[in-house]
C-alpha cells in the first residue's frame, strides 16, 4: 500500500510537470494597495498625464476615454476614420501611451483583429495612430515596416531615450518618437523602421506595457498565472515583478501617482462582458505619511480629528484608501481620497495618532490636548 501511494504521488508530480501547470510565487517586490472595478469597455489599456491628473482608457475594441478623478471628461468611441478602417482594415486599439509631442498626444497601437475568423489578422500590417490628448480627435497614423511587424498590440513611450516600444512575436521593437510626425503620415509616406530590437526578450508575449524606472514592464500570462515582468531595455534581461494566480487576461499597464498606487494593471474577463479589474501597487517598504488638520485640541471636549494618509513612492505623495488611523482607542479607515475622521474626547496630555497599512512603513503624528 505504501509503495502504491508513493508511486501514485510520483505519477501525479510527473503529470503536473508535463501538463504545464503553473503556480504563483510572487517575489514580493510590490504591495497591492487596491483593486478597483471599472467599466467593461476600459479593457485594452491605460495611460496617464502627471501634469493634468488625467487618466486615459482604451477599449473595448477602439474606444478612447479621458477621465479625471474617476469621471469621464471626453470620449471618442470610434476614433479610427472610416477611410483608414476601410483601407487598412484596422479595427482594434490596444494598450495606449501618452507623449508630450505636438502639445500632448496619445499614441494608439492599431491592428486588424478578427478573433472569430480563420485569419485573425487579415491586414498583416501595424501602425501607430496619433490623437490629440485633450480633445481625443484623430490626427494621423504612421505605418510600421511590415517586414518587421504585422500588427501593433501596444505601445510604451520612453521620453528620455526618444523611443516608443512595441512587440512583434517575442521580440521587443523600438521606434523613434521623432519619426511619428505628419511628414511620415500614411498612406502617402512609406512605413518607418525600428531603431532597436531585443530578440526573444518577451517569450510569453505581452498584453500591455509601460516604461518605468528605465525598465520596460510587460503584462503577461503563463497558464493560470498572471505576471508583470520587467525587461532591461539595454540588455534584454528580465525579472518577474508581480505574480498572481488568476484566469483573467492581463492587459494594460501604466505607471503614475494616482488611484492608490504607482503601478496600475488591468485584468479583464476573456469574454469582455464583466467589469475590468484595475489592480494598483506601490513598492514594498514604501513609507506612509500622515497629516493632521488640528494637532492641538481642547481637552475634555468632544472633537473631530481630520487626518489624511499618503504613501510616498517614486518621489510622489499618493493619497491612499484603506489606511487604518488609530488614536486613543478609536480607529477609522481612510476614504478613496485618503481622508479619515475620528471623534474623540481627550484628557489633558500628549497623544500619538498612527497610520497602519500592511506591507508599508507606518506613520505617526503627535496630538496635544490642552
Amino acid at each position: 500500500m505504501r509503495r502504491a501511494t508513493i508511486a501514485l504521488g510520483i505519477a501525479f508530480v510527473v503529470l503536473a510537470a508535463g501538463s504545464g501547470v503553473a503556480s504563483a510565487a510572487d517575489p514580493g517586490l510590490w504591495i497591492k494597495t487596491s483593486q478597483l472595478t471599472k467599466p467593461a469597455y476600459y479593457r485594452q489599456g491605460l495611460a496617464s498625464d502627471p501634469a493634468t491628473g488625467d487618466v486615459y482608457y482604451s477599449g473595448s475594441f477602439v474606444g478612447i476615454y479621458r477621465t479625471h478623478d474617476e469621471r469621464e471628461i471626453v470620449t471618442n468611441t470610434n476614433p479610427i476614420p472610416k477611410d483608414v478602417a476601410q483601407t487598412e482594415q484596422y479595427n482594434h486599439i490596444g494598450d495606449i501611451a501618452l507623449d508630450a509631442g505636438e502639445g500632448g498626444r496619445l499614441l494608439l497601437p492599431l491592428e486588424s483583429y478578427q478573433p472569430f475568423q480563420p485569419d485573425q489578422n487579415p491586414s498583416k500590417t501595424g501602425s501607430i495612430g496619433v490623437m490629440d490628448a485633450k480633445t481625443l480627435e484623430w490626427k494621423y497614423y504612421v505605418k510600421l515596416d511590415p517586414s518587421e511587424i504585422q500588427k501593433t498590440q501596444w505601445v510604451a513611450t520612453d521620453p528620455q531615450s526618444g523611443l516608443v516600444w512595441t512587440i512583434s512575436g517575442s521580440d521587443l521593437l523600438a521606434y523613434s518618437l521623432a519619426d511619428l510626425n505628419p511628414a511620415n503620415a500614411a498612406p502617402a509616406a512609406l512605413p518607418i523602421h525600428s531603431v532597436r530590437r531585443l530578440v526573444n526578450a518577451a517569450p510569453d508575449g505581452a498584453g500591455g506595457a509601460v516604461l518605468f524606472g528605465g525598465r520596460l514592464y510587460l503584462s503577461t500570462q503563463v497558464g493560470s498565472v498572471n505576471r508583470v515582468v520587467s525587461v532591461d531595455t539595454t540588455t534584454g534581461a528580465s525579472q518577474v515583478e508581480i505574480e498572481r494566480v488568476g484566469t483573467l487576461e492581463p492587459e494594460g499597464l501604466d505607471a503614475g501617482a494616482y488611484l492608490d498606487g504607482l503601478l496600475h494593471w488591468e485584468l479583464v474577463p476573456g469574454g469582455g462582458l464583466s467589469s475590468t479589474q484595475l489592480v494598483n501597487f506601490v513598492p514594498r517598504g514604501a513609507h506612509l505619511s500622515l497629516s493632521v488638520k488640528h494637532a492641538r485640541v481642547k481637552a475634555a471636549k468632544q472633537v473631530t480629528i481630520a487626518a489624511t494618509a499618503y504613501v510616498y513612492a517614486n518621489g510622489r505623495w499618493i493619497p491612499l484608501r484603506g489606511v487604518e488611523i488609530r488614536l486613543a482607542g478609536k480607529h477609522a479607515d481612510t476614504s478613496p481620497t485618503g481622508h479619515a475622521k475620528l471623534g474623540v474626547k481627550l484628557t489633558r496630555g500628549a497623544y500619538r495618532i498612527q497610520a497602519f497599512y500592511r506591507g508599508l512603513r507606518s506613520a505617526v503624528r503627535k496630538i496635544r490636548a490642552t
